[in-house]
């Protein structure tokens, strides 16, 4: 019997220089290919998120610097761990680096 490989999708998102919401979804949008109608709203991504149908490991890097950034990213990486429990295909991880003065 041959072994099936697995084919993986890995997918790098930057936002450690985003200030915005606006610019946190037009990356999420472009980089992970959301359709014309993304919502560029957290229920979106919940819903796009849960519709990947590919294995896909998304590692996603921001600064926790105290700026509202930073806290939109907080909330964006619950939706993705919500959205981890209903897809089989998706796994995420958030890398966060703490800025130290």
């Amino acid at each position: 019997m041959k072994e099936r490989m697995c084919r993986m999708k890995n997918v790098t998102l930057d936002f450690s220089c985003v200030e915005t919401r606006e610019e946190i979804h037009a990356i999420l949008k472009e980089i992970l290919e959301f359709p014309a109608y993304y919502g560029d709203n957290l229920d979106a991504l919940y819903d796009c998120l849960t519709d990947i149908s590919e294995d896909v490991v998304i590692t996603a890097y921001y600064t926790a610097d105290g700026s509202p950034a930073a806290a939109y990213l907080k909330k964006v990486q619950q939706v993705f761990i919500d959205a981890e429990k209903e897809n089989p295909h998706l796994a995420a991880f958030f890398l966060i680096s703490y800025e130290t003065e």
